[in-house]
């Protein structure tokens, strides 16, 4: 899509920004702000799950206490977008 001339921005934890940035794509924060010790926490628990769906599961949960600021911030990105995708 770069190649194309698109502007493209990728949403995900700050502790990937710099792979983001490195890549040439936009990088848009959305929460949590978890520390080094949070994210690996959060990568563990992925771990116990069995199926996708059960990742799927673990995901949601430890992302509902922030759904509503996750959905106004790509609120507002996509006002400007013309793809998105999940």
């Amino acid at each position: 899509m770069l190649d194309r001339g698109h502007r493209v921005s990728f949403a995900t934890l700050l502790h990937f920004k710099p792979e983001v940035e490195r890549a040439g794509i936009r990088f848009i924060r959305v929460p949590p702000d978890w520390d080094q010790t949070g994210l690996a926490e959060a990568m563990r628990d992925l771990t116990k799950a069995r199926t996708p769906l059960g990742t799927l599961r673990i995901i949601y949960e430890e992302c509902l206490p922030y759904f509503d600021e996750v959905l106004d911030i790509l609120d507002a990105e996509l006002e400007h977008a013309d793809v998105f995708c999940l």
